[in-house]
This record gives C-alpha cells, structure tokens and sequence, in this order.
C-alpha cells in the first residue's frame, strides 16, 4: 500500500534546447576516438555529437573492426606458420640423427 505522507514528484524534465560542444578537436583525440571504438574499447569519454558523424560511425566501425580481426588473423597465421616450420626442421633434424642405442652391442 502507499503512503499518502510522502507524495510523488515527477521527474524533472528533459531540456528542449541542445547544447552544442565547441571543443576543438585535434588529431591525437581523433586518433584516440577511432582507435577505442574500433578496438571496442569505448570508455565513453568521447562521444560523436552530429548526426553525420554518428550516421559515418555506423559504417566506419563494423569495418574498422572487421579489417582489425583481419589483420590480426594474418599475423596469427604468420606466426603460427613459423612455429610449425621450426618444428618440422627439429622433428625432422632428430630423424637423421643416429641413434646411440644402434649401435650398442645385442646379447
């Protein structure tokens, strides 16, 4: 049941008018911005404000992040590559190695 003592505000309201930030941007922050939000970091602390840069985001940064994983896979498989080369030349450089136990004499 509610109480009639402690009666209910409304919540204040929204303002109508839109304050624009006049920050100026320079290339570190832009560099900053693109780097967290195709990394999907986005800590929040920049935000696009324009409708044009928010519509521009909606195509950057799937394919940002889609060339990210891309690049990081052709790293990945580099990498792995040369391990399994190194491998095959230590598995195979044991092969042609004579064994000690060849040569002992059999009872």
């Amino acid at each position: 049941m509610i109480s009639s003592a402690t009666p209910m505000t409304p919540a204040p309201a929204m303002p109508q008018t839109v304050e624009v930030v006049t920050a100026t941007r320079n290339w570190v922050d832009a560099a900053y911005f693109a780097i967290t939000s195709t990394t999907t970091v986005a800590y929040g602390d920049l935000i696009p404000t324009h409708e044009a840069t928010k519509i521009f985001l909606i195509f950057y940064l799937p394919v940002g992040i889609g060339v990210g994983f891309t690049v990081l896979a052709s790293i990945g498989a580099k990498v792995i590559a040369a391990q399994r080369a190194s491998l095959l030349r230590t598995r195979d450089s044991r092969r042609q190695r004579p064994n000690p136990r060849d040569d002992a004499p059999r009872p």
